[in-house]
């Protein structure tokens, strides 16, 4: 098993998922915005190796609405593109 690293990523360097076909309502963004800003951002943003979100948009909307400058994030590097759009498609958020 491979450990997965999580790190501290600026978020202009993040791209979310161009075929991300899922909607968030402003009030999920702002309601993971209050919990960022009360409990810290627990949850890394999960993305490919270029950086493009495979799971974790919404969290990725609530720090750019938070004005955040970096955000944790979990490189996924041995994924196929195949493998990302699985996962981002079995997501909830």
């Amino acid at each position: 098993m491979t450990a997965i690293l999580i790190k501290m990523v600026e978020i202009d360097l993040i791209t979310p998922y161009e075929k991300n076909a899922k909607k968030y309502p402003a009030t999920q963004v702002e309601q993971i915005a209050k919990s960022i800003s009360e409990f810290g951002f627990n949850v890394p943003i999960l993305v490919d190796k270029a950086n493009v979100i495979v799971t974790g948009h919404a969290r990725y909307l609530a720090a750019q609405k938070l004005n955040l400058k970096q955000v944790p994030v979990a490189v996924l590097e041995k994924l196929t593109p195949e493998q990302a759009q699985l996962i981002e498609e079995r997501q909830e958020i």
